[in-house]
């Protein structure tokens, strides 16, 4: 038995695999590939920025319709991002669907600090587009302490 076969007799013996991919990119492709012949493969893909918007690529997006098409479902962070791929690509409108990020109750609280500091957690890349400048000008605004941790 060659390597090939008894990789894909084990991925059969798992049962449903899913596969999640945080940026719609090449990988994404070669997974939704892969499931294509395992049926019990189902790939899903978050698109959010670089990898929605083709303008942001140069106005080109390699194998975009083949990706989105091998597919089972693209996770769109917004309505905007939404819209803009259901005009690309409506063929696809089924395997769209717009989870927001964010908290799900936004009128939730967080617990009080024991020590009384605010602290502010951000996942944000130190790029233009993740408005850093935004959350920085807030704070000085708040016109509090700011301590170093």
């Amino acid at each position: 038995m060659d390597g090939n076969t008894t990789y894909s007799k084990t991925i059969l013996e798992f049962g449903q695999i899913i596969c999640y991919t945080f940026w719609t990119e090449n990988r994404t492709l070669g997974l939704g590939l892969f499931a294509n012949r395992h049926k019990n493969v189902i790939v899903i893909s978050r698109a959010h920025g670089t990898d929605l918007y083709e303008e942001q690529k140069n106005g080109y997006i390699p194998l975009r319709f083949v990706t989105i098409k091998h597919l089972h479902h693209l996770i769109l962070i917004s309505s905007a991002g939404y819209d803009y791929i259901l005009a690309k690509y409506p063929a696809f409108k089924e395997k769209y669907h717009i989870f927001k990020l964010g908290m799900q109750d936004q009128y939730s609280m967080a617990k009080h600090s024991t020590d009384n500091a605010l602290r502010i957690i951000s996942c944000a890349r130190m790029e233009k587009v993740e408005a850093i400048d935004l959350l920085l000008r807030s704070l000085i605004r708040l016109k509090i302490k700011i301590q170093n941790c």
